[in-house]
């Protein structure tokens, strides 16, 4: 069964709380990362950059260091725009920046010499993750609601390269997945950034219907040393 985090549209506080243990940061939300410069390729300090989306209580703001650097953390996943400003320069403003779960896009903006008041860029191409080595995928709403799967979220996960229909579940009804190779008992799972594998046989442990649920992410392989106790997937 291959192994996923994923964000749940409702309150699921409620699971944290059950189960005593705290949420990693990173397996809840995204970042934005990227180079401010000018014209002629030089970088831009103290450019002022914000990130606005309706997955966001108000905006992420930061300033650009010496190298015209910035990042944004903790965003939650969503539809993004990234506005960068500086006086005598145009700001600029991009539109369309989609932000995955534990996943860090990486933007290059270019500003003019003020002339116009603003200049809006909207994103045509998908944003390419480049800071992680993991394997798998991110899949949301747009993917899952609109192709033929079952309708708990580990189901979602045989959308993924990699994994395969097991025949290891350790309970009636639930779907069991091989990663690689791996039995289903293999895999780790992750609500909201709480651990819910099942503590009896190493199964999936909670049960979600999928319209409950903003995104999954499944890891194949790759992952990083805090997704620990697991030769399957996450």
């Amino acid at each position: 069964m291959s192994g996923k985090t994923f964000v749940c549209r409702l309150g699921l506080i409620s699971i944290a709380v059950l189960l005593g243990a705290r949420p990693l940061a990173a397996q809840t939300t995204g970042a934005i990362e990227g180079i401010v410069s000018d014209g002629a390729k030089a970088p831009l300090p103290g450019v002022s950059v914000e990130a606005s989306s309706l997955s966001l209580q108000g905006n992420r703001s930061t300033v650009t260091d010496a190298g015209g650097r910035f990042r944004l953390n903790l965003l939650p996943p969503g539809t993004y725009v990234v506005r960068a400003k500086l006086s005598t320069f145009s700001s600029i403003e991009r539109t369309g920046v989609s932000v995955g779960l534990d996943r860090v896009v990486t933007l290059e903006m270019a500003m003019s010499p003020s002339v116009s008041e603003l200049i809006t860029v909207t994103a045509e191409t998908p944003n390419v993750e480049t800071a992680s080595n993991d394997i798998g995928a991110n899949l949301d709403q747009k993917v899952f609601q609109n192709l033929p799967t079952g309708r708990d979220y580990a189901s979602v996960a045989q959308l993924v390269g990699g994994t395969s229909t097991d025949a290891s579940g350790s309970r009636q009804g639930e779907t069991s997945i091989t990663v690689y190779g791996s039995t289903g008992l293999e895999n780790a799972f992750l609500v909201d950034g709480v651990n819910t594998t099942g503590v009896e046989f190493g199964g999936q442990g909670k049960f979600l219907n999928f319209e409950f649920i903003q995104e999954v992410e499944v890891k194949t392989g790759g992952y990083e040393a805090e997704y620990g106790h697991a030769t399957g997937g996450i």
